[in-house]
């Protein structure tokens, strides 16, 4: 590399047990790049000879940069560990059992002189490891994807993606600036799997302008005993849990510094994303009790149903133009608030018995229900809470003298099947 001369592309490649793919990814790489390119491999202290093999092609390609972990941390932390190494002014992200086109640096360098973006997006070719079959996998209908290149603004992406793509929860199919990455403070979820769901979350919503471009520059390999692939697990759903409090805790400040019309969009990502997979493997290991070390998690758990959160309820059984309190900030109250928000509901405020200080429910502060005491006669309080509480909420409510309560029991549709927390 020349003296002073940009890093325009860091590959950042995890290593871990792929001794029968490591070649091919290094090499798909290695035949491209120039001087304005760097590759790092993170090596996760494998089983197999997958360490040995980078020492071999380090002979080769001294330039190549290998870092090895002290013991086995996982995915995300090996990416972060790259993230923290690169100089590059863009991150590719490379998995150690895929690889990239021929054309790929080429491609993307041409690109990057036209415009300027925080994410670059492409086409991806996904192929099975024992047997012929490929399909190209896109990111957006042929009916928006022309030019081949096409830039959206983050929300405008966030929406096209939502309706056309299924792999917009992939980082591998895009490269991100790495400045912006560093200024949002970005990084992978580490200690779960399925850590790509929160952090395209993340970078999707905030990028100021995303490039997609038509054409498959990633090989995507479905293979036994893969993350993505192998047998649903107890680690799988409560992944997916933690990921989905992640994204749940950035949607509050999202909304608290952003006006926009996503709230939809995003429910639906939740819905897609977490509580879908949530449900299939939950009922593939026949409903197992789950036991998480965190106490605050464990509770959150306990008291999270992910049917009921993804119900819908019928708005329009309340009266027209009343005013309406929403009594609980837990995750029955959060999903009660978002649907009431989609109908337009009118939300005089977020209520319970004893509020945190500078506890919030998104853009409202949640006080404690005894300072709404001057709409006792006219306000309805929609409880939403777990329904082993009713009872003693009820009480409390018409001690307080207000006079119009429901639960939100009755507000479930018809096709409800499940039982609120």
């Amino acid at each position: 590399m020349k003296l002073n001369q940009e890093v325009l592309l860091s590959f950042i490649i995890p290593v871990y047990n792929v001794k029968d793919y490591l070649a091919q990814c290094l090499e798909s790489v290695l035949n491209q790049i120039d001087d304005q390119c760097e590759i790092i491999c993170v090596e996760d202290q494998s089983t197999d000879e997958s360490y040995s093999i980078l020492l071999e092609y380090k002979q080769q390609f001294p330039k190549m940069n290998i870092i090895r972990n002290a013991k086995n941390r996982g995915l995300s932390y090996s990416r972060n560990q790259g993230i923290k190494q690169a100089k590059g002014r863009f991150l590719v992200f490379l998995d150690s059992d895929d690889y990239m086109g021929p054309t790929f640096v080429e491609q993307i360098k041409a690109s990057l002189e036209q415009t300027k973006v925080d994410i670059i997006a492409f086409n991806t070719c996904r192929f099975e490891d024992k047997g012929s079959k490929k399909e190209i996998i896109t990111h957006l209908k042929a009916s928006v994807k022309s030019p081949d290149e096409r830039v959206l603004g983050a929300e405008e992406a966030f929406k096209q993606l939502l309706k056309d793509s299924e792999l917009m929860v992939a980082v591998w199919n895009k490269i991100y600036r790495r400045s912006f990455l560093l200024e949002k403070g970005i990084t992978f979820m580490e200690g779960i799997l399925h850590e790509d769901v929160p952090f395209c979350f993340k970078t999707l919503l905030q990028a100021e302008a995303i490039m997609f471009l038509d054409q498959a520059f990633y090989y995507y390999r479905i293979r036994e005993g893969s993350i993505m692939h192998g047998k649903h697990s107890q680690n799988h759903i409560k992944s997916i849990f933690y990921g989905y409090l992640d994204s749940l805790e950035f949607w509050k400040r999202y909304i608290r510094d952003h006006k926009h019309d996503m709230n939809p969009y995003i429910e639906k990502y939740l819905e897609n994303k977490y509580l879908h997979h949530m449900r299939i493997r939950m009922k593939s290991l026949g409903m197992p009790t789950l036991n998480f070390e965190d106490p605050i998690v464990q509770f959150q758990w306990e008291h999270f149903n992910i049917y009921t959160c993804a119900d819908t309820y019928a708005f329009d059984k309340l009266a027209d133009n009343q005013e309406i309190i929403i009594y609980g900030a837990g995750m029955v109250a959060q999903k009660v608030f978002l649907e009431a928000m989609k109908h337009s509901v009118p939300i005089l405020g977020i209520a319970v018995s004893k509020a945190k200080v500078n506890e919030r429910m998104y853009t409202y502060r949640v006080k404690e229900i005894t300072k709404y005491i001057e709409y006792n006669e006219d306000a309805l309080i929609l409880v939403a809470t777990s329904k082993k509480l009713y009872p003693e909420i009820e009480k409390y409510l018409i001690q307080l003298k207000f006079k119009h309560i429901m639960f939100i029991d009755a507000l479930k549709t018809k096709d409800y099947e499940g039982e609120i927390c």
